[in-house]
C-alpha cells in the first residue's frame, strides 16, 4: 500500500499510474522512492527515512535529500546527472532520458553533416579539374606528322603508308580526338595528349587529313587540313622514261635541281642571292630584310639529295634532304637534318622556289 504524493490518498491497487482521487501521476512517487538515499539528522545525527520533514528523535525540521545530493557513504554512482522524466500526453507513458544521450546524438549529426560536406566539396573539385563546368576555353589540336602537304608514290605493290601523329592539349581535360580523311571518320581516340595512326592507301589521288578535339565541357577545336597526294608509280616511270628520251625535259630537271642546291649553298655566305631564288609571291611573303635576320646564328646549309617528282611547262615538284649547322648559346654546333618538298614555278624562263614543305627529322650537337 502507498499514498498519493499529491493528495495523500491511500492506494491499495498495485500497478496503476494515476491517483483515482486527484488524477495526478503516481510515477513521480515511484521514481523518488527509487532515487531516494538514506540521510541523517543534522542536529542529533539520527537516521532519517526518505520523505520525512521532521526528525523522529529530536523533532528538528529537516529537508529531504535532493535528487542531486551525495550520501555520506560516498557512493559515486549517485554523482551522475539526474534522469529527466518525460511524459507522453498522448499515451500517458513516462520515459526516462539522460542529457548525455542527447549530446552524443548531436555530435553524431554534426560529424555526419561535415562528412557529407567534405564529400560534396571533393566531388566539386574533381569535376572542376576535369572541366565538367566553368570551362569556356577551347582545346588545341595540331597534326604534327606530316607537318605539311606531302606527295607519296605508290609502290610496286600499289600501296603507300604514312604515320599520322596528332597533338592535342587543353587547360583541363581532353575527352576525345577524331581523325578524318576526306571527311570520313577513320579513328577516334579517348584522352591522352599524343595520338598515332598508321594510314594506308592503295589508290592514287588527293587525301585531306584533319582532326577535331573535344573537352569534357563540349568545347571543340579543328586542326589545319593537311593534304597528301598519292601518285601512280607507273605514270612516274613513264615520265622518267620520256625525260630520258627528251633532252629538253632533262635540261628542265637539271635546272630545277640547280635552283634548290644553289639556294642552300648561298646560306649564309650570300643571303641576298639565296633570297632571289624565291618566286615573286614568296618574296612578298618573306621580305628580304626580315628573312636575312633569321640566319644570324647559321654556319652553313648543305643539300644532301634532290629528286624531281613531277615537272610540266610552268610548275614542278621536287623532294629534297638537307643539313643545317647553327651556333648554340652554349658554344656548341647544332646539327639538324631536314626533309621536304619544294613546289617551283617558272618566272622569266627561270625556275623559282614557290612553296616550301619542310620538317626537321633529327637534331644533335657537335
Amino acid at each position: 500500500m502507498r499514498n498519493c504524493p499529491h493528495c495523500n490518498q491511500q492506494i491499495s491497487i498495485e500497478g496503476i499510474k494515476f491517483c483515482p482521487k486527484c488524477g495526478k501521476s503516481l510515477m513521480q512517487q515511484s521514481l523518488e522512492s527509487k532515487l531516494a538515499v538514506k540521510s541523517t539528522c543534522p542536529n542529533c545525527r539520527a537516521d532519517l527515512n526518505p520523505g520525512k520533514n521532521f526528525c523522529p528523535k529530536c523533532g528538528q525540521q529537516v529537508s529531504t535529500l535532493s535528487d542531486s545530493a551525495v550520501p555520506e557513504t560516498g557512493d559515486v554512482s549517485l554523482k551522475k546527472p539526474p534522469l529527466k522524466v518525460e511524459q507522453n500526453h498522448l499515451t500517458n507513458s513516462v520515459t526516462l532520458s539522460h542529457p548525455e544521450s542527447k549530446n552524443k546524438k548531436l555530435t553524431w549529426l554534426i560529424v555526419s553533416a561535415i562528412s557529407v560536406l567534405v564529400v560534396i566539396a571533393a566531388v566539386g573539385v574533381w569535376a572542376y579539374s576535369q572541366g565538367y563546368f566553368m570551362d569556356n576555353e577551347s582545346p588545341q589540336v595540331t597534326i604534327t606528322s606530316p607537318a605539311y602537304d606531302k606527295t607519296l608514290n605508290l609502290t610496286s605493290e600499289n600501296r603507300v603508308e604514312e604515320v599520322i601523329e596528332i597533338k592535342a592539349t587543353d587547360n583541363r581535360k581532353i575527352k576525345k580526338v577524331i581523325l578524318y580523311i576526306n571527311d570520313a571518320v577513320v579513328k577516334e581516340f579517348n584522352e591522352g595528349n599524343s595520338y598515332l595512326y598508321k594510314w594506308e592507301a592503295d589508290n592514287a589521288g588527293s587525301y585531306n587529313i584533319k582532326a577535331d578535339v573535344f573537352d569534357n565541357k563540349g568545347n571543340k577545336a579543328t586542326s589545319k587540313t593537311i593534304k597528301i597526294n598519292v601518285l601512280n608509280n607507273s605514270s612516274n616511270n613513264s615520265s622518267s622514261n620520256n625525260s630520258s628520251n627528251n633532252p629538253s625535259q632533262t635540261n628542265e630537271i637539271t635546272n630545277i635541281k640547280a635552283t634548290i642546291t644553289s639556294h642552300y649553298m648561298n646560306i649564309p655566305s650570300n643571303l641576298a642571292l639565296a633570297h632571289d631564288s624565291f618566286s615573286n609571291k614568296l618574296q612578298q611573303q618573306q621580305p628580304k630584310e626580315n628573312w636575312i635576320k633569321s640566319f644570324s646564328s647559321t654556319i652553313s646549309d648543305s643539300v644532301d639529295k634532290v629528286n624531281v617528282i613531277n615537272v610540266n611547262e610552268n610548275e614542278a615538284l621536287a623532294s629534297f634532304a638537307m643539313t643545317s649547322r647553327d651556333r648554340s648559346d652554349g658554344g656548341k654546333t647544332i646539327v639538324r637534318k631536314w626533309e621536304g618538298q619544294w613546289k617551283l614555278v617558272k618566272e622569266n624562263e627561270q625556275w623559282k622556289l614557290d612553296e616550301p614543305q619542310i620538317k626537321m627529322v633529327s637534331e644533335n650537337y657537335e
